[in-house]
């Protein structure tokens, strides 16, 4: 996640899907963020 440029990442989970969530910042500004089983990162 930090490699896709975002920072503070906080309260990583694995959900039922096979995904990992957390919340992070990027540019200054808070975002929900996702690691999906492909290595994808995807702001929500």
């Amino acid at each position: 996640m930090e490699n896709a440029g975002y920072t503070d990442v906080k309260g990583l989970k694995l959900d039922d899907k096979g995904v990992w969530t957390a919340s992070a910042a990027k540019d200054g500004k808070s975002v929900s963020i996702a690691l999906d089983y492909q290595g994808n990162v995807i702001a929500k």
